[in-house]
């Protein structure tokens, strides 16, 4: 009886261990005058990375209900694509795959519920997700790129992100700092909290969710938030120098911290602040206008 167990617990481990096998994947393929990598993987975990070469490779594990893998080059692009079987789609642990390419390859990443991590690469970065979380690190080229980063109920963390960025949630967090020229941000319920270094422009909205904006002290910076009934909050450190404009509807509240200029209200309690914060030097160019229907706008 002993032995028979045994021969089954043997069969077992030898069968993940074959099934395992199965699903690794190690391949590559010569970049020759392809300029960007294309990826459709439906969930699991994606890591793109840029680095010095001259093919792009793919290792880890494949999904266990994979049906076909498509790895192939169209005309300047590089085409990766899960297929997974009908019967198994929405089930099962996914994929686990490690994506190497050029440093200057553009990436366009399309998946519904896997986790997609990005960097070290200097042309545009595109993500779109439904559930996963996004995550950058040192991407773009200064004024020249243009990123997005989009998901439904996913967060998005960058950081060392340059050129134009665009980022997207509904329910998710965004979170991170930006060396952007400009930046734009929106969320519709999620909290969002951005630094900024070396922005020129930045565009915060948020329908519910709280909004952070810190680093504002570069020259000729021009700032816009705003919320319907969330929190916007500018942290300056007392360093921001320029225009200020705070402007809420009815039931909203303007807190200022950072001068003693205190807001006007109307007869229908809306309230309103315009002044010029600091003393004026190369940096009086700065603007931010700040709004919200029923939010509280903070300056601090």
């Amino acid at each position: 009886m002993v032995r028979l167990l045994c021969m089954i617990a043997l069969i077992v481990v030898t069968n993940v261990a074959n099934a395992i096998e199965d699903r690794a994947i190690q391949r590559s393929m010569a970049v020759n005058n392809a300029e960007k990598i294309v990826i459709q993987v439906e969930r699991g975990n994606i890591s793109i990375k840029g680095v010095d070469t001259s093919d792009v490779i793919v290792s880890g594990e494949l999904d266990e209900s994979t049906e076909e893998v498509i790895f192939e080059r169209k005309g300047d692009t590089i085409v990766f694509k899960l297929k997974i079987e009908q019967d198994h789609w929405g089930s099962g642990k996914g994929a686990n795959l490690d994506f190497k390419v050029p440093k200057s390859f553009a990436a366009n990443v399309m998946t519904v519920s896997a986790e997609v991590l990005a960097e070290n690469l200097m042309s545009n970065v595109f993500v779109k997700s439904v559930s996963g979380d996004i995550t950058v690190n040192e991407i773009g080229k200064a004024e020249v790129t243009e990123s997005e980063l989009i998901t439904v109920s996913g967060d998005i963390d960058f950081k060392r992100a340059y050129g134009r960025l665009d980022l997207n949630s509904v329910s998710g967090d965004i979170e991170g700092s930006a060396d952007s020229h400009q930046i734009r941000a929106k969320t519709v319920s999620g909290e969002l909290r951005v630094k900024l270094n070396r922005v020129q422009q930045a565009f915060i909205s948020s329908v519910s969710g709280d909004v952070s904006l810190s680093g504002v002290c570069e020259e000729n910076l021009d700032v816009k938030m705003s919320t319907v009934n969330g929190e916007a909050k500018l942290l300056s450190d007392g360093t921001y120098v320029g225009k200020l404009k705070m402007q809420t509807g009815p039931g909203g509240d303007i807190v200022n911290r950072l001068s003693k200029h205190k807001p006007e209200s109307s007869l229908i309690g809306d309230a309103f602040l315009q002044v010029n914060v600091g003393e004026k030097s190369s940096r009086g160019s700065n603007r931010v206008d700040m709004t919200t229907v029923s939010g509280t706008l903070i300056i601090d």
